[in-house]
């Protein structure tokens, strides 16, 4: 064997070669880090895709009402004021409803009261016709008696009963007496008759002069008096002269009066109140201040509650407007505490006026 067959075999390789060898072994063994970042890249996309997702829910579960979204409050604020032209407008229609049967009942008796007048204005009417009638007849009668007796007294009076003259009777002035007496009887009954027609017409005017004046909210003390000069015994008088030398105002004027007297009425005062050293629980209140305001619940906003008075005033339902204020279970103000009891006495006033009314309605049907 020769030494050159036994020698290895020798290879010639550039530098080159020898650098792109080199490139691949090392670009092999980094190949399965690379596979590895591309499997975490997922999985943190779905972290922060979950993480999201849970935001959102909490955000919605718990923070959405403290932290609401501007189109939310404004919704919540729409509704709010929908809601409550809702109440305002059921209030509204409710005191029209009432309002309304209330003149229905009016309209109803106004109508009896008329058909009662005109009866007795017819009634008294046929009693005078009788009357003058009779006064008539008695004046015809009385006419020729007192010819017949001037005719007697021109006759000769004789002795004796042959000589054709008529005697008079014995009690032939006795007669005359009497039917003088019947005369004047009929005569006082005529002018009696004459001065009641007068005091039913002076009556029914007053009481018509003063429900006018209790209604137009002005003083009514001549009527008053003429009322209680005439039905001394009717009812509510007593009520009426307490306000007849100034009168009260109507519903509308209270009303008025309650609207300029709203906002001058005390509102509750907001907490919170800095504290001395402020801690975390101050700073979270301040944090969230402009979006919770804390009230006391023991205060009342007495312009809010005469806002819901006013509502039925001005539909003319006093009497409701009353009971709101007296509902609230508190201190009223002053002035809010005076417009009460001057409605108070305005109703009060309404209801003597029915009584009176009534009371004249049943003198002038016992009146013949």
């Amino acid at each position: 064997m020769s030494n050159t067959d036994t020698q290895s075999p020798v290879i010639d390789l550039d530098p080159d070669d020898v650098v792109e060898e080199g490139r691949k072994k090392t670009e092999s063994a980094l190949a399965p880090k690379a596979k590895s970042s591309r499997g975490v890249a997922p999985l943190v996309g779905f972290t922060l895709l979950a993480g999201l997702v849970a935001g959102g829910w909490f955000y919605r579960e718990f923070l959405s009402s403290y932290f609401p979204s501007d189109d939310v409050a404004a919704m919540r604020e729409r509704l709010t004021a929908i809601d409550k032209t809702n109440e305002d407008m059921a209030v509204r229609l409710a005191s029209a409803e009432k309002l309304a049967v209330q003149l229905s009942q009016d309209i109803d008796s106004l109508e009896s009261h008329n058909t009662n007048q005109t009866t007795n204005l017819k009634q008294l009417t046929d009693s005078q016709s009788s009357v003058s009638e009779d006064l008539a007849k008695l004046a015809v009668a009385q006419s020729k008696i007192a010819a017949d007796v001037e005719k007697l007294r021109a006759a000769p009076v004789s002795a004796a009963p042959s000589s054709g003259t008529v005697s008079l009777p014995a009690d032939f002035s006795t007669r005359i007496e009497t039917l003088e007496k019947d005369v004047a009887v009929l005569k006082s009954n005529k002018v009696e008759a004459k001065d009641t027609a007068q005091d039913r017409q002076v009556l029914t005017q007053t009481l018509a002069d003063l429900k006018a004046k209790v209604e137009a909210g002005v003083p009514f003390a001549d009527e008053h008096s003429r009322i209680e000069s005439l039905v001394p015994a009717a009812a509510g008088l007593d009520v009426l002269s307490r306000h007849a030398a100034s009168g009260l105002p109507t519903t509308a004027g209270l009303a008025l009066e309650l609207a300029a007297l709203k906002p001058s009425l005390p509102t509750p005062d907001l907490m919170p109140k800095p504290a001395a050293e402020p801690g975390m629980w101050d700073q979270i209140l301040d944090t969230l201040s402009d979006v919770i305001t804390i009230r006391d619940l023991d205060a009342v906003n007495w312009q809010v509650e005469a806002d819901k008075a006013l509502v039925f005033a001005e539909a003319g339902d006093l009497a409701q407007a009353v009971s709101s204020i007296d509902a609230v279970e508190a201190a009223k103000p002053a002035e809010l505490q005076q417009w009460r009891d001057k409605a108070q006495s305005r109703l009060a006033l309404e209801t003597a006026l029915a009584a009176t009314a009534d009371a004249v309605a049943s003198q002038l049907a016992a009146t013949p």
